[in-house]
């Protein structure tokens, strides 16, 4: 479109007037293709020759030009205009035309111009920050200025009120003086009166040592008790590093529980104990809570191995409870006193509770195994209201107070006739209970006393007693639930068990177990690589308070985000 001519530059347009304003021509399409496209148009040199006949009828233009194929070629330099007729064609200058020279120049100035607003902008905003920046400083310093007025001010108050009170401190110094003086004689006598009052107590206590140690000779002299019973009834138990060598939480791994749950987790794999550490690190967080912990899994999914290989992990204890299905009452759980026999029937838990109150610096892990194959609130529901006390630790009833005291006085009066008879007969050679059968006079005095009629019945009444104060010496009318105690329970879901009721899941937290088939060995022995322990040979000694303390519960806060979020979730799940 718009062709020019090569000679002179000029524009081409038909002869006849009012045919068509727009010069254009065909161009062969191999032509077009091959000098340039939509995209990249070319400036081209060809020859022009007279379309078909047919083409010329077909538009209406006698003239119509075509361009003919293959006299195209790329236009390499721009036409050549004179400047005068008479100039020689070797005194001709080659120039740009004067619509392409306006057309680049318009462009140049445009961009100039554009470019200028631009350095102007850019320069404006400069200028305009530089002097943001310069009010903001000139303002800091003159807040700085105006708060150093006021402190020099204010020290000037404070320097004035100083010298003028001067004497009123120096008063008060002195009085505080005087009342420090005080005090120091007030710690002074206090100290004393505590050393008197600790040297009061240890005549005391030895005392009270002669006492039972006297007690108790006696009643060993007669057979009334047993060495091991005193023993067990005196016994004090031993601190913890005595007993075991291990790494201290405390002062080794600074209380950090997640570097516990690395330890702990490697210790095993050195057991050969595989558990993914998301199994330490939840069983953990549910020991410090010290409520009712349930495993559930299937049979053989490491529920009780758990319990075990973790309690010696840490250098504690585990008992293994296996529940039966009979199981129907409280006293299935902890016993029962018989009034004929006038002795508490102790069961394995019971003594697990007893064993670990003699034990306080020593964690223990009672385990009932399969707490589920008999209904769990037929058996556990008043144990498990018991642990649901916070203010202070449980206390468990286990017989009345009445029966040990009827115990300690028929004992105490059996006692009395004895010595009583000694006293009367003067018997003082005798040695044991067998030696006072022996002698006539004193057996058959002692025979009177107690309304009995041969050595037989006298021996079985001894017997009785005997059997009575040892069950009183080893079994308490009431125990505290210990702090050193952890109850699990380890549960399957089949055809052989019960489900647990809503009431024990509302005080019992849940720890589900997966097959250990599911869990990726090698990535729990890639983790354990990451710790950085280079021994884990030894268990972690962790001190009983700091695997939980039994507190009360956080205070619930309707305004707590965290309570807003339990409480949509219930709303919304349950």
């Amino acid at each position: 479109m718009n062709p020019r001519t090569i000679s002179d530059n000029k524009l081409l347009t038909y002869p006849l007037r009012g045919i068509s304003s727009i010069c254009a021509f065909f161009i062969n399409p191999n032509d077009a293709q091959k000098f340039g496209d939509r995209n990249s148009p070319r400036l081209i040199r060809c020859k022009l020759g007279l379309s078909p006949l047919s083409e010329r009828e077909k538009h209406n233009i006698p003239f119509e030009m075509n361009v003919l194929p293959g006299s195209c070629s790329l236009l390499e330099e721009l036409p050549e205009e004179s400047l005068h007729e008479l100039l020689t064609y070797n005194e001709k200058r080659l120039f740009i035309s004067k619509s392409i020279y306006e057309f680049y120049h318009r462009q140049a100035d445009e961009k100039i111009k554009q470019e200028f607003e631009t350095i102007k902008t850019k320069q404006e905003k400069e200028l305009s920050d530089a002097r943001d920046h310069a009010e903001k400083h000139l303002e800091y310093i003159q807040n700085e200025t105006s708060s150093n007025l006021e402190k020099r001010d204010a020290a000037i108050e404070v320097n004035k009120l100083l010298v003028s009170n001067k004497k009123i401190l120096n008063e008060t110094i002195k009085s505080l003086t005087n009342q420090e003086q005080k005090k120091q004689e007030s710690i002074a006598q206090l100290t004393a009166q505590f050393f008197q009052l600790e040297a009061e107590m240890n005549r005391k206590m030895k005392r009270l040592k002669n006492y039972i140690s006297d007690k108790a000779s006696f009643l060993k002299t007669f057979e009334f008790l047993d060495e091991e019973d005193l023993e067990h009834f005196l016994l004090e138990p031993k601190p913890q590093a005595e007993r075991m060598d291990g790494i201290s939480f405390k002062d080794e791994l600074d209380s950090d529980y997640q570097q516990a749950v690395s330890y702990i987790h490697a210790h095993l794999v050195e057991k050969d104990i595989l558990y993914p550490r998301h199994i330490i690190e939840n069983y953990i967080t549910l020991l410090r809570t010290k409520d009712l912990i349930v495993l559930a899994g299937d049979s053989g999914s490491g529920k009780t191995n758990l319990i075990k290989s973790f309690a010696k992990a840490v250098g504690g204890k585990s008992v293994i409870i296996p529940v039966k299905p009979n199981l129907t009452s409280s006293e299935d759980l902890l016993g029962y006193y018989n009034p004929l026999e006038k002795k508490y029937l102790a069961t394995p838990f019971l003594e697990a509770l007893l064993e670990a109150q003699q034990n306080p610096e020593i964690l223990y892990f009672i385990c009932l195994d399969e707490m589920n194959l008999a209904r769990v609130e037929y058996y556990f529901a008043d144990f498990l209201s018991l642990l649901e006390s916070r203010d202070e630790e449980p206390e468990i009833t286990l017989y009345s107070e009445d029966e040990s005291a009827h115990v300690l006085s028929e004992l105490k009066a059996v006692v009395e006739i004895i010595q009583a008879g000694k006293e009367k007969y003067s018997q003082d050679g005798i040695i044991n209970f067998i030696e006072l059968l022996k002698d006539e006079e004193l057996n058959n005095h002692l025979r009177q006393a107690f309304g009995f009629s041969d050595k037989n019945s006298l021996i079985k009444y001894h017997s009785e007693i005997r059997r009575m104060l040892s069950a009183v010496m080893t079994m308490p009318s009431r125990i505290k639930m210990p702090a050193n105690v952890h109850i699990i329970g380890a549960i399957n879901i089949d055809e052989t068990t019960h489900y647990l009721s809503p009431k024990i899941l509302d005080r019992a937290h849940i720890m589900r177990f997966e097959s250990p088939l599911l869990s990726d060995w090698s990535q729990i022995l890639l983790e354990i690589e990451t710790y950085g322990f280079s021994d884990v040979s030894k268990p972690l000694l962790i001190d009983i308070q700091a695997l939980g303390v039994r507190e009360n519960y956080p205070k619930f806060e309707r305004e707590n985000e965290f309570c807003q979020l339990f409480v949509e979730l219930n709303r919304g799940n349950l």
